[in-house]
């Protein structure tokens, strides 16, 4: 897999945050992945209570705590190739709506490899 030089750079400078824990299994059906870095959690587990209870499709909530709320919540890929493409994989989203700007270029060039809708 060929990346650009910028991606390429990006990947060498980036250092593991964390373990990654085993996730748990996939729901059926569609399922809306949420981002929610710091400042933009509040405004997602809102977003995810209103998919879930409104539209009835399964919510992962990728964010750093542990909010109250109905959807799956677990830590976000690293951003190593891998470890995004093993987060894709397992959890194959339809649909991915990252909160509060913030960037990660791994994973965004993954998404957009596999064709994912991201918002």
């Amino acid at each position: 897999m060929a990346f650009s030089l910028g991606l390429t750079l990006y990947a060498l400078g980036a250092r593991p945050e964390g373990v990654q824990l085993a996730p748990p299994p996939r729901p059926g059906g569609a399922l809306v992945w949420l981002h929610a870095p710091e400042g933009a959690l509040a405004p997602m587990t809102e977003l995810a209570r209103r998919l879930i209870e409104e539209d009835g499709v399964s919510v992962l909530l990728t964010c750093g705590g542990a909010p109250a709320t109905e959807a799956l919540v677990q830590p976000p890929p690293l951003e190593f190739a891998a470890d995004v493409v093993a987060f894709l994989d397992h959890w194959r989203p339809d649909v991915a709506v990252m909160g509060g700007g913030e960037l990660r270029p791994m994973l965004l060039h993954q998404a957009a490899r596999r064709g994912l809708a991201v918002f």
